[in-house]
């Protein structure tokens, strides 16, 4: 099986899955504000709309993939039964409201408001432990959920430890949303080497996109609206790519959370661990979206050449504590972040490999209220063929 690269988000252990390279290490904490030109140029709340006079919606996407797997047994992805309800409790405990795929959409279609705390609950992937276990306990609790799969997993089904059709209908006619998870779940930024022209990466972008919502949706009898790119891997091209492929929502796992101005195309998630406590739950998902005005790179590229500088600009610096602003890349702390007014920089020396970057900047606004947002860029030592 190919090799690849994987990431893990914010105060979690990189974590090595046994088929695939690490993607992306250490903590991804923020919201990857790009629009659809791929550049993140979105202005935060003015101070006079900040969160201290109008409180806004705060929307937090939990993102599972197991409940009680059985095997590995020491899986950081899967999380008990108790420590999931625990989790559940303790945001409902904290303020949160539980809301639906359907209410988060009418909030960024239409406006229709959202709780100032909303959390929507998901699951990646369909492994039968979510219909077993994850399940009964979200519908005991009345709490709505979306489920995002890929169909290469469903067709083989129990065989394999995943849910079959049946079990992904049977949800759907309970009033769970599914969602797709692509065709066959790649990063869908490092397709197979035969997949060597623009053309061709666009052909195979519509199999994982297109054709996979097309199959859910024959299998289901029913409209596919979100998607969840696999391992959050994007770049300019895939985002491009699900901005036409008729989907309303889709989401990443940067790491942190949403207000009304993210892109719905780019709904950011946070991936729960068993090594999470209740309280790290509650935590992450209290933290505020600071916003970019400008990044270098820019959110999604792919660079190539000598990379020296990294580069970032903040909007409404008057909303934030002077000197709170800090910085982390690939998980580490920056410890020569210069500042310049409203924008900040550090020197990084160019990679001898392919490699993905998080930067990661954290903040407190006037009111001690932890903001934090992210931008993903890939350094590559000569651009991909496949890419225009």
């Amino acid at each position: 099986m190919k090799s690849e690269w994987r990431y893990c988000p914010l105060d979690k252990r990189p974590y090595n899955h046994p088929d695939k390279e690490l993607f992306l290490r250490g903590y991804i904490v923020a919201i990857l504000f790009a629009t659809f030109g791929i550049s993140t140029l979105c202005a935060a709340p003015s101070s006079t709309d900040s969160t201290l006079t109008s409180p806004k919606p705060l929307l937090t996407v939990l993102c599972y993939h197991n409940i009680d797997l059985s095997r590995p047994s020491n899986s950081p992805y899967s999380v008990t039964s108790a420590r999931f309800i625990d989790e559940l409790n303790a945001l409902k405990t904290a303020g949160f409201e539980f809301v639906s795929q359907e209410q988060v959409e009418a909030f960024y279609l239409s406006g229709k408001p959202l709780p100032l705390l909303s959390a929507l609950i998901t699951f990646d992937d369909g492994h039968q432990n979510i219909y077993e276990r994850a399940y009964p306990i979200l519908r005991r609790m009345k709490i709505p959920w979306v489920l995002f799969i890929y169909p290469t997993a469903i067709g083989v089904g129990h065989d394999k430890g995943f849910m079959d059709w049946a079990d992904v209908r049977a949800l759907r006619k309970d009033g769970v949303a599914i969602g797709s998870h692509s065709y066959d779940h790649p990063y869908l930024t490092r397709p197979e080497k035969e997949i060597s022209t623009p053309e061709t990466y666009e052909t195979w972008l519509d199999k994982e996109l297109v054709h996979s919502k097309r199959l859910i949706e024959e299998k289901l009898g029913a409209t596919i609206n979100s998607f969840a790119a696999p391992f959050g891997a994007l770049n300019e091209a895939s985002q491009r790519h699900i901005v036409t492929s008729g989907y309303s929502l889709a989401f990443n796992v940067f790491g942190s959370n949403n207000d009304a101005l993210n892109n719905r195309l780019e709904l950011n998630r946070i991936i729960v661990l068993a090594s999470d406590t209740p309280e790290t739950v509650v935590r992450e998902a209290s933290e505020r979206p600071l916003h970019f005005v400008k990044e270098s790179p820019g959110a999604l590229q792919v660079v190539g050449g000598a990379l020296a500088t990294i580069s970032f600009s903040l909007s409404s610096m008057e909303n934030y504590i002077p000197g709170s602003i800090q910085a982390t890349l690939n998980g580490t702390k920056v410890e020569t972040l210069k500042e310049n007014g409203s924008s900040f920089s550090f020197d990084l020396p160019t990679p001898d490999h392919t490699k993905g970057f998080i930067v990661t900047v954290h903040a407190r606004d006037l009111s001690g209220v932890a903001c934090s947002q992210s931008y993903y860029f890939i350094y590559a030592s000569s651009k991909p063929t496949f890419l225009k």
